[in-house]
């Protein structure tokens, strides 16, 4: 499953690591302890055995012995790794392909972005090395 990070009913743990972050919650039981390793990615959700969810951030280990629950959409996780000890936080299950047509719908904006800037008059004035 792929998840959407939101701003709303969990909050962060104090700690601000980059490897992962804990959100403030009741720990998840039942799952079933460690596993093989396996790979990781940016926006895993782990869950070690003391139940407690760990999102794994830019500086994560490269495998992993615990259950992933989910994966954090790529379009979200720059809000994720922004939100700091105590923010409010909702996850929102959606699809690949929801996660996808989010994904598309960011770089679309960028590129507008983008292209807006490149056309600002601010620019027209000044030589092509100095425009960025």
């Amino acid at each position: 499953a792929r998840v959407r990070c939101v701003p709303a009913s969990a909050t962060w743990a104090p700690e601000r690591p980059r490897r992962g972050r804990r959100p403030e919650a009741p720990p998840i039981s039942g799952g079933p302890g460690e596993l093989v390793s396996t790979a990781m990615v940016d926006g895993a959700i782990q869950l070690p055995a003391d139940g407690a969810p760990i999102l794994l951030l830019a500086d994560h280990q490269t495998v992993g012995g615990y259950p992933v629950l989910a994966v954090v959409a790529s379009v979200d996780l720059p809000l994720a790794g922004q939100l700091r000890p105590g923010d409010p936080l909702r996850v929102e299950l959606i699809g690949v392909a929801e996660a996808q047509r989010r994904r598309r719908e960011a770089e679309a904006d960028l590129e507008r972005s983008a292209r807006a800037i490149a056309a600002d008059a601010l620019w027209e004035g000044l030589p092509p090395d100095t425009r960025g």
